[in-house]
């Protein structure tokens, strides 16, 4: 767990890239982080490159000049300087993490491992596993900060990592999001980092220089520029890794450029974004910390107890080599007192279980072609009786989808088969086990409008009895009255869907809404249909072949199942009638 100073205390997080200085005071009181005073100026263009005795005496005065005193410091290395992998291992045992993290990043750096400082922040364990957030960086870089922070006379504690300050900062908001966050953190001189989190969990961060220091852009070209690369850092991610899809969108930076480009990013993705301006657990003068967000984040890995990088102490595996050295001391001299004796009995043990081993080998070997024909013939059996256990009704299964379709002046049924897949057998801890058999089930169809063909996918999707699956896209059909197709695949374990107690349907009342003087058009802007589930009595006469939709009477009346302009059709079944007359 990352170590940070006891609730109550101060620091400073420094943020020293990008030509750009910035530092926040930062008090931890309790469950929540104060800012304190703050500076965000930009280096001095005299400055020498490598003189690093320069710039740490010019961090101290600057910090003293805006009211910053003799603190403990955090300096934050940005994501352009290290190298971030996102990891998983078969282990949660703090002391075999840090050697798993070594050897994995090893091998995938930019840069030669044994010149870099490797640390990792665990941000889930489950089942046995860990997913960490390791990260590398060369040792050139941390010198230079212990430099900057000798020569300021600065006391440091640690050197974190900004994306990972901006996931502690946006996991407030992430865990209220069903989805997945995406941070958009704006640098200064058209640099941008990217942090997508999903459940307060980081899942991806990279960044990226939209604009070089040679090229001259307007606030709307430099808006439109870090937008588009949100959107392709998001398509990026997406396309490597299996993640909620993408439900809020936070942008934090200079106030102006950060509005532009939350407004570009909104017209992009088509999510909800919004300027980043408080947190719930930031309090004091945090109204206008603009670009300055991402240093209070390293306060709240601390409140929040976040796991995190620390580059000044990296984890490593604890030392049990000397606990063990010293129980081997001490057992060296009662090792040698009883070796004689242990390899005299232990050899004459060895040749005894050796002969029992050769005795049970021949054993073996005899009785292995009997002992297979048992298993074949075992499997045979299973696999019959098996088989004889699965009945499916499928005349059942055929009235239950006659049941969910609309009347025959509306849609039609085209063509309707059903199959049955045995489950899969596995052989696993020395049993055979199989998967349920499957009925599956697939018929189209056609109907009068694309709104009452989406009420029928809409309407088998919504039960439970099935799992649906849309086959293909829609189309339209050739048929000049059912213009619009449907094909629809349902698959089930039930052996009639009126398994656990379901009621059979007695009627369905589908709400329809025809334009006034178009007999049977359908208003496609009515929105989706629903399939009732509300019993109605039994027509008392007519035949199921005639149509739903009857001429009006003399005078101007309209008879019941239609009304123009917006009524209502209505029919109803005989419950004792599969299909009911709906979808032939």
């Amino acid at each position: 767990m990352l170590t940070l100073p006891r609730r109550g205390s101060r620091f400073v997080v420094i943020d020293l890239s990008n030509e750009q200085f910035s530092a926040v005071l930062i008090t931890l009181a309790g469950q929540a982080v104060r800012v304190g005073a703050r500076v965000c100026v930009d280096l001095p263009s005299d400055i020498e490159s490598g003189d690093d005795e320069w710039l740490g005496k010019w961090i101290r005065r600057t910090l003293e000049e805006h009211g910053i005193g003799r603190w403990p410091v955090v300096f934050l290395v940005p994501r352009q300087s290290v190298g971030l992998k996102h990891l998983e291992l078969p282990s949660t045992r703090t002391d075999e993490l840090p050697g798993m993290v070594a050897l994995k990043m090893a091998g995938q750096l930019p840069f030669p491992a044994d010149g870099s400082i490797i640390d990792y922040a665990v941000v889930s364990q489950q089942q046995g596993r860990s997913h960490v957030v390791a990260a590398a960086v060369r040792h050139e870089l941390i010198d230079r900060y212990k430099a900057l922070a000798r020569f300021g006379h600065l006391k440091m504690i640690r050197i974190a990592l900004r994306p990972l300050a901006t996931a502690a900062l946006a996991a407030e908001f992430s865990r209220g999001c069903a989805g997945s966050l995406l941070a958009v953190d704006l640098r200064r001189f058209g640099e941008v980092e990217i942090v997508v989190v999903s459940e307060g969990v980081v899942r991806y961060a990279r960044a990226a220089e939209v604009v070089s220091a040679s090229e001259e852009v307007d606030r709307h070209e430099e808006a439109r520029r870090l937008a588009t690369e949100a959107k392709r850092s998001w398509m990026s991610f997406r396309a490597t890794e299996e993640s909620p899809d993408l439900q809020h969108v936070i942008v934090m930076g200079p106030d102006g450029l950060a509005g532009a480009v939350a407004e570009e990013v909104r017209a992009s993705l088509g999510r909800t974004t919004e300027v980043f301006f408080s947190h719930p657990k930031v309090t004091g003068k945090a109204a206008t910390l603009d670009c300055l967000w991402p240093l209070v984040g390293v306060g709240l890995e601390q409140v929040e107890a976040l796991d995190g990088v620390n580059f000044v102490h990296p984890k490593k595996a604890p030392d049990v080599a000397a606990r063990t050295r010293q129980r081997a001391l001490g057992g060296v001299a009662a090792a040698i007192v009883v070796l004689g004796a242990v390899w005299t009995i232990g050899n004459q043990h060895l040749r005894r279980l050796e002969a029992r081993l050769a005795s049970l080998q021949e054993q073996s070997r005899s009785l292995l072609p009997a002992y297979l024909e048992h298993e074949r013939n075992r499997l045979r059996l299973e696999h019959l009786e098996r088989w004889e256990k699965v009945q499916f009704n499928w005349l059942e299964h055929l009235a239950y989808v006659s049941d969910h379709l609309p009347p025959t002046d509306q849609a039609i049924l085209g063509s309707f088969s059903a199959s049955m897949t045995e489950g899969a057998r596995r052989w696993r801890e020395g049993q055979w086990t199989a998967a349920p058999s499957f009925a599956s089930l697939q018929f189209n169809g056609a109907a009068i409008s694309r709104p009452i063909a989406d009420a029928i996918r809409s309407a088998f999707v919504n039960d439970e009895t099935y799992e649906t699956t849309p086959i293909g896209t829609d189309t339209s059909s050739n048929d000049k009255t059912y213009t619009e197709a449907f094909n629809l695949r349902l698959r089930t374990t039930r052996g009639t869907p009126y398994e656990g107690g379901a009621d059979r349907p007695h009627a369905r009342e589908i709400d329809v809404v025809a334009p006034a003087g178009a007999e049977g058009a359908i208003d496609s802007t009515s929105g989706p249909f629903e399939f009732g589930g509300r019993e109605e009595s039994a027509p008392q006469s007519g035949s199921p072949a005639e149509s739903a939709t009857e001429a009006a009477p003399a005078g101007g009346e309209q008879p019941a199942n239609t009304a123009p302009g917006g009524g209502r059709r209505r029919r109803s079944r005989d419950p004792s009638t599969p299909g009911g007359g709906g979808g032939g």
